[in-house]
């Protein structure tokens, strides 16, 4: 009787001890591996140029998995500018990113589940003092109730333009990608406008791959504001993809 009672209380111990083991498990964040959760930067912008000094939405959908929230979660988003490798040693010391002011936003996440947040900046000023296009390399994560990152993040690229020069080329169409029955229309917007009432003639040339002339027109219009659009009908009467060069004299 006594060998009986030994062995049952052995078993009880055991089983204890288990059940202690997956009470742990289901509790700490330490065993978790955040594999689950996922984020997408949607950085399209409907395909217009980011120009200085405008308002610019960010997009950033997520999913954030039920066993992997314990009860607060933050999702960031953080811009940057170009990273210098070889520093001058004068104007750059030390190898880093070109940092952008005012490019951090977070917001704390209550409940796991899919969701969708829109970050809103203001393309910063002064860009034409480094070069016309400057890329940004946007970051985005998670970080638990104390703020501390987890170990995966997800990036991308974009591009912001300086207010230098006197117009910028646009469409309507996302990734200017025209289909085959629609009509090729595209615009410039002035900007850094000095003189109203001035008469200009836009002059454009349409090249396919090859370097071929498809089209080429001219534009007479006259200036009235910053903001101002003028839209150019290009008759191209075949299949491809095209370069157009537009050149406004004065």
């Amino acid at each position: 009787m006594g060998e009986k009672y030994l062995r049952i209380s052995m078993f009880l111990i055991l089983s204890i001890f288990l059940s202690c083991c997956v009470f742990a498990a289901d509790n700490t964040t330490e065993l978790c591996n955040y594999n689950k959760s996922w984020i997408f930067i949607d950085t399209s912008n409907t395909s217009k140029p980011l120009v200085s000094g405008q308002s610019w939405q960010v997009t950033v959908e997520y999913y954030l998995d039920p066993t992997e929230h314990f009860g607060t979660t933050f999702l960031y988003l953080w811009g940057t500018g170009p990273w210098i490798d070889t520093p001058d040693g004068k104007y750059t010391t030390k190898r880093g990113h070109i940092g952008y002011p005012n490019m951090s936003r977070q917001i704390r996440l209550t409940k796991p589940g899919r969701g969708l947040h829109l970050f809103t900046f203001t393309v910063p000023e002064g860009l034409e003092l480094v070069k016309k296009n400057n890329p940004v390399l946007l970051l985005s994560g998670f970080r638990d109730a104390n703020k501390n990152d987890w170990p995966w993040h997800v990036r991308t690229g974009y591009s912001f333009i300086s207010r230098q020069g006197y117009y910028d080329i646009e469409t309507e169409v996302p990734g200017n990608l025209f289909t085959y029955d629609e009509p090729v229309q595209l615009a410039i917007r002035l900007k850094n406008v000095r003189n109203t009432g001035e008469n200009k003639t836009l002059n454009y040339q349409v090249y396919d791959t090859t370097g071929t002339l498809a089209a080429q027109g001219q534009r007479e219009f006259t200036v009235e504001k910053n903001g101002q659009k003028i839209t150019i009908d290009l008759d191209i009467n075949k299949r491809g993809v095209f370069l157009i060069e537009i050149d406004v004299p004065g």
